[in-house]
């Protein structure tokens, strides 16, 4: 228990590329399962199956699709300059049309490495990057190195030999930590 009497929240941690990388448990596994869809998914209607609640619309965003329109739009729009059309003929119409030109169906074609945020890991999230955000300043100052990347900007490298000085710090801050290698390298989008 905390100072506060509230339970502590979870850490799993983990080396990654030689660094310690930390990460709240439920987003380390809210990330893992979304890295598992991306990766395990070959069609849009798996890939938003296996999404947790929220991401596929994320992934919709980031992928430009929203901007593009879907079948009932598509019906409105063409029924202005051709008001005899049905909702059948313009949902044949629909599906014939490139997938460059509108939002994706269940049964499209997914592939993750054809989507520049997920290639450049900008999204589902860059774990390292991340704990810029929510580690105790204290922390990062005393243990913490900031690291650049010309892609994605700084993020935050934690040494291994600070591992147990890292925990001893972390608990004080009313964390509990847990070593947990491979879920921290799934949410890190690393599929070894």
């Amino acid at each position: 228990m905390t100072p506060e009497g509230s339970a502590a929240q979870e850490l799993v941690y983990g080396d990654l590329n030689g660094n310690l990388v930390f990460i709240p448990k439920e987003r380390a596994d809210y990330l893992a399962t979304i890295h598992r869809a991306l990766w395990s998914s070959s069609t849009w209607g798996e890939v938003h199956e296996r999404m947790p609640t929220g991401a596929y619309e994320e992934l919709l965003e980031i992928s430009g699709a929203t901007e593009l329109p879907d079948s009932e739009e598509y019906y409105e729009d063409e029924r202005r300059s051709r008001p005899g059309l049905t909702r059948d003929e313009a949902r044949a119409e629909y599906l014939a049309l490139s997938t460059d030109e509108r939002r994706p169906e269940p049964g499209d074609p997914f592939e993750a490495g054809d989507i520049g945020a997920i290639c450049d890991g900008d999204w589902p999230g860059w774990t390292e990057q991340e704990m810029l955000a929510w580690v105790p300043k204290a922390i990062q100052e005393q243990y913490g190195r900031r690291s650049f990347s010309f892609v994605s900007g700084d993020c935050l490298v934690f040494r291994p030999e600070d591992e147990d000085q890292l925990i001893a710090a972390f608990v004080a801050h009313g964390y509990a930590c847990v070593r947990d290698d491979a879920l921290v390298r799934r949410a890190s989008g690393h599929r070894t």
